[in-house]
């Protein structure tokens, strides 16, 4: 029952997995992209992308609800659309989880070594410290994912709300509406990247289980919309607040602007906002390790531990470029192949115990994938000139 206790705990559980999934490292990238183009420009893309991935978490949902086995979305690609599509999109969901981990490795060891204050030691012995951490709890299960995951949302909410009262004062309104038209598509993939929490909605569904599969569904359309909100007041107060002073993290430009005493409880902030989106990444490589590729749990976990440590150990650190290359090439690849497949499925499984139905028409996910077909390489181009 949606109202009785266990409902309602199970319905935050699945609001907290979501958007403690999406919000991470682009809470901080966001302003400076933000700064780069025009703020207006970001909010734009923000509310494109908010829409794009409701629309693509739900038919997400339903796919997997019309399909019995269980799988990561590499493997319902592979089921619905064959397995050399499957290939690609096993590809390009692990090269977007492993490079947001690696963001994630990155920006959250920095983090960390800022709130520290370890002058002395090198960065690197932060952000292993980090990615230590993280293996062990990468180990655990959904539900310790869920707890810990309720807990940081409001720890969030507070910390951002407190950001954006002492940055409030500082905010030249001037900003707000400046276009800089030849940096147009600079925030597309930035924007996508960090509105993107689809990898989560599997780890939703195995823990709301099906007695409370109809909660899917509001959780989705109540996750994505809010997390886009926030990402928007938090990207327009600090851009324009900090202006020319937007640091690629936010929280440098900050700290010129209300002083190190402060900014150290937003350090604290952001080392827990990229942490958890940390964990979420990791869990979901170690499930299409084992419910797409076959592989048992432990090499399975070993891999999601492994590959971050390694790519960061091998001097990839432009945290920036590779979140826009990942939400214009790899999440792009993700929603288009999700939407076909969804639509293979409409047509081949019936709908049996499916707890809602979007009935998307054939014509309306052509044009979908058309858009965002178009959205992504423009936007890839776009980088790749200003690289």
């Amino acid at each position: 029952h949606m109202y009785g206790g266990v409902g309602v705990a199970k319905f935050a559980g699945a609001i907290a997995i979501l958007c403690g999934t999406i919000i991470g490292v682009g809470i901080f990238s966001l302003p400076f992209v933000a700064y780069q183009a025009g703020i207006i420009v970001l909010v734009a893309y923000l509310g494109w992308g908010a829409f794009v991935a409701t629309v693509t978490a739900l038919a997400y949902g339903e796919l997997m609800y019309r399909t019995r086995e269980n799988h990561r979305i590499p493997g319902y690609v592979a089921l619905y659309l064959g397995r050399r599509w499957g290939r690609w999109a096993a590809l390009s969901t692990l090269c977007g989880l492993f490079g947001g981990q690696l963001v994630y490795l990155l920006v959250g060891g920095h983090f960390l070594h800022q709130l520290l204050g370890f002058g002395r030691w090198p960065e690197s012995f932060t952000v292993l410290a980090y990615a230590g951490l993280g293996a062990l709890i990468i180990a655990g299960t959904n539900r310790r994912l869920a707890r810990s995951e309720l807990l940081m949302l409001p720890f969030f909410l507070v910390s951002m709300a407190f950001i954006i009262a002492q940055v409030l004062p500082h905010v030249n309104p001037g900003l707000l509406d400046d276009v800089h038209w030849q940096r147009l598509l600079l925030p597309y993939g930035v924007a996508i990247f960090s509105i993107w929490g689809l990898t989560a909605v599997a780890e939703c569904r195995e823990f709301l289980g099906n007695a409370h599969a109809r909660l899917l569904k509001p959780a989705i359309l109540t996750s994505f919309p809010f997390c886009a909100a926030a990402y928007a007041a938090f990207a327009t107060v600090v851009a324009a607040a900090t202006g020319g002073g937007t640091s690629p993290d936010a929280l440098g430009g900050l700290t010129l602007l209300i002083g190190p005493g402060i900014t150290r409880w937003f350090y604290l902030f952001g080392v827990l906002t990229t942490f958890t989106s940390y964990i979420s990444f990791g869990i979901t490589i170690r499930n299409v390790f084992v419910y797409d590729l076959r592989k048992s749990r432990g090499p399975s976990w070993w891999f999601a531990v492994t590959v971050p440590v390694a790519l960061y150990v091998s001097g990839i650190n432009n945290f920036l470029m590779m979140m826009g290359i990942i939400g214009t090439v790899s999440l792009g690849f993700e929603t288009v192949s999700i939407l076909l497949a969804y639509l293979q499925a409409q047509h081949l499984r019936p709908t049996g115990r499916v707890p809602y139905q979007l009935k998307l028409s054939r014509r309306t996910i052509y044009v979908l994938v058309g858009v965002i077909t178009a959205g992504s390489l423009s936007a890839l181009f776009s980088l790749l000139r200003h690289a």
